[in-house]
């Protein structure tokens, strides 16, 4: 039996009244069905997978290359590589160095092998019961570490997995490795300290910084062509170059150096991130001057987006003082454009007032709930979710490495609502609108302000999503990237809502959609 209750009857209320406007009644009508079969489905994990699997998303912007391509598809790349495994410890080599080794294209015909590289290389098996994951998880990427470098083949293949699952964009975070210990041999032998940044810029700029950028910006875009270029038809691909903060200060340094520069220049490359285990011993330590380096660094690039992994944490995991500054330093001193994970926000000094400062200049949280579970054990009202939602932060829901993590952007939809009945249909319509307008695509929006109910004035009598009507929006959107995906976003969640409300519509056993449809009418 169907729960029908107050808390449904307002929202399909505001539904009915506050979509109307110019999109007309029956979309007003459809989103309101919409809303009422989402909490028809809320107890039943696979009508939700099904439900967001069909559902528009936009895009993903919080994904690690190395962790987003499914171990089955890797074993297939290093087979064809023929790449070589040590079947023990599931740690992959160009060659074979030692005589237990097997290749790995033998677990082609061993099921044997195949199962336990599956299980090396993932979170495959891991239970709540099982604990945190936290170094099972960070494992998994020394072990293929040799199959990543095959970047091409990497992005072909998240894109493959991406067709026809609601989302056809993403912000892969990688790094060039080719060029890697290039790029860490400038900074050998130099000291890093706040207050001295400015000399070690140029000390490293005489060691042949700017020629190393140069050599990575050409492969950078090299790669991209390989794999189809950053629009391929079906999926959409940017860039965010990874920094590596768990290494000594001046090779993080040189690393956002050239990260800034690489953005700056290549248009497939639209943001610079830092990665590594927040909670390492260089990460934790030299906190505080990672975000001066990247004060610095904004100083010189203000128009290169910054997206930083802040407050990984859950008590009891590092001292309490590490839980009680990272979010704000990274709003404040990093300069931070999106927050990802933000699971300590409560343990800071001055929650509420750093959630309060996040939606004043527009800074969402990249909540990624398998990860978080399966690192952190923060799960249901262990983890903040509610508490970004209640303080009105932009959310946006992202994998984090879901070829490791076994999981994929509708099941992270599916398992929010599951977790939050205070995310309703309102609330995740929202995030999806979220993931195109805090994305780091060029161009401007299509709204003003982060405000849906505003458009771009070049599309004024447009209504977003529909056949476009004037040779000025047009053009518009012909300039402006993230307007145009937004554009098609709009037109697609409208399709999706139609669908739903058509079905339910042919369903008699579907009161809460009838009543949705009631106050439609009711409340146009």
């Amino acid at each position: 039996m169907p729960r029908l209750h107050l808390p449904l009857l307002i929202l399909v209320i505001l539904l009915s009244g506050s979509l109307a406007g110019p999109a007309g009644a029956a979309n007003s009508r459809n989103v309101s069905i919409t809303a009422a079969h989402l909490e028809e489905i809320r107890d039943s994990p696979d009508q939700l997978y099904a439900f967001f699997h069909a559902m528009p998303k936009g895009g993903d912007l919080h994904a690690h290359l190395t962790g987003t391509v499914p171990a089955e598809d890797l074993i297939a790349i290093a087979g064809r590589h023929d790449l070589w495994v040590d079947p023990v410890t599931g740690i992959t080599s160009a060659n074979r160095s030692s005589p237990g080794q097997a290749r790995v294209s033998d677990a082609l015909t061993n099921q044997t092998l195949y199962t336990l590289l599956v299980r090396s290389w993932s979170m495959a098996g891991h239970t709540p019961a099982d604990g945190p994951g936290l170094d099972r998880f960070f494992a998994s990427f020394a072990k293929i570490s040799a199959i990543t470098l095959y970047t091409p083949e990497l992005i072909r293949a998240v894109r493959e997995e991406m067709i026809g699952t609601g989302s056809d964009y993403i912000e892969l975070q990688m790094k060039d490795k080719r060029y890697q210990a290039q790029v860490s041999a400038l900074s050998a032998g130099l000291n890093a300290s706040a207050d001295d940044l400015p000399r070690l810029h140029c000390t490293l700029i005489g060691a042949g910084l700017n020629r190393t950028t140069e050599q990575i910006v050409a492969d950078i875009e090299e790669i991209m062509a390989a794999a189809g270029g950053a629009d391929d038809g079906n999926v959409s691909v940017r860039l965010v170059y990874e920094v590596n903060r768990n290494v000594p200060p001046a090779d993080t340094f040189a690393q956002l150096a050239v990260g800034f520069e690489v953005a700056r220049r290549s248009p497939s490359v639209v943001g610079v991130n830092l990665v590594a285990p927040e909670g390492d011993y260089a990460s934790r330590t030299y906190y505080p001057l990672h975000m001066a380096m990247l004060s610095y660094f904004h100083g010189l690039y203000p128009d290169v987006p910054i997206a930083l992994h802040a407050g990984e944490f859950v008590p009891g995991q590092v001292p309490y003082p590490d839980l009680r500054y990272h979010i704000r330093s990274a709003l404040v001193d990093g300069h931070a454009f999106r927050i990802g994970h933000g699971t300590d926000i409560l343990y800071e000094d001055d929650p509420y007032g750093t959630m309060a400062l996040m939606r004043k200049e527009g800074v969402p949280v990249e909540l990624l709930l398998t990860s978080n579970a399966q690192t952190l054990g923060a799960t249901g009202r262990r983890h903040p979710a509610p508490a970004y939602l209640a303080a009105g932060v932009p959310i946006v829901l992202s994998t984090d490495d879901p070829g490791i993590e076994r999981t994929d952007l509708s099941q992270e939809y599916a398992l929010l609502v599951s977790e939050y009945p205070e995310f309703d249909y309102g609330a995740v319509r929202t995030i999806a609108r979220n993931s195109l307008e805090y994305s780091f695509l060029d161009g401007e929006s299509l709204y003003l302000d982060h405000d849906y109910g505003r458009t771009n004035p070049a599309l004024r009598g447009e209504t977003p999503g529909t056949a476009v009507g004037s040779a000025t929006a047009r053009a518009f959107l012909d300039a402006n990237p993230k307007a145009a995906g937004q554009w098609r976003l709009e037109g697609e969640l409208r399709a999706f809502e139609a669908g739903v409300a058509a079905r339910s519509a042919s369903s008699p056993s579907d009161p809460l959609a009838a009543l949705a449809a009631l106050f439609a009418v009711s409340f146009p």
